[in-house]
């Protein structure tokens, strides 16, 4: 889910789900700060490309099997 990807105030803004007044002033606010709305793409797209790459994604699946199997 979006909570795990974004960096609430660095690469997005995170809301309460169903909270629709808190999701209309988070868009207002990025309505209304442009610069913020490019820091956010900025930092998500690196935070992407450092942290979401294939070999990043397959050792955490790797790592996340190997801990279940030594569970049992």
């Amino acid at each position: 889910g979006l909570n795990e990807t974004i960096v609430n105030d660095s690469t997005g803004l995170l809301f309460t789900p169903g909270d629709h007044i808190e999701l209309a002033e988070k868009i207002a606010r990025l309505i209304e700060e442009p610069d913020k709305r490019d820091v956010f793409s900025s930092n998500a797209k690196t935070r992407v490309s450092e942290g979401f790459t294939l070999e990043h994604q397959k050792k955490n699946l790797i790592d996340t099997i190997q801990s279940l199997i030594h569970k049992t």
